[in-house]
């Protein structure tokens, strides 16, 4: 899967999928990461699951206050499977 998200504190957002049943998979934690954009690729074992349905991004921003200007936006993501 490809994310394409911006925000002032990258390393605050956390992202999940979730599969249609539910299930949530993590796909980027917080860390410590001052960048501003994240434009990656990331491969997540969603073997167990079944690829028909409806699957969702989540992106939780759990930026600390003190690094907070702008609010931040996703700007695309992709789900190859």
């Amino acid at each position: 899967m490809t994310v394409d998200l911006v925000h002032d504190f990258i390393g605050g957002q956390v992202i999940n999928l979730v599969g249609e049943d539910g299930t949530v998979l993590l796909v980027k934690d917080f860390v410590w990461d001052t960048g501003t954009e994240l434009h990656a690729t990331f491969t997540v074992d969603a073997s167990a699951l079944p690829a028909n349905g409806i699957w969702k991004l989540r992106v939780t921003d759990n930026t600390p206050g003190i690094f907070t200007v702008d609010p931040g936006y996703l700007d695309s993501w992709s789900l190859t499977f």
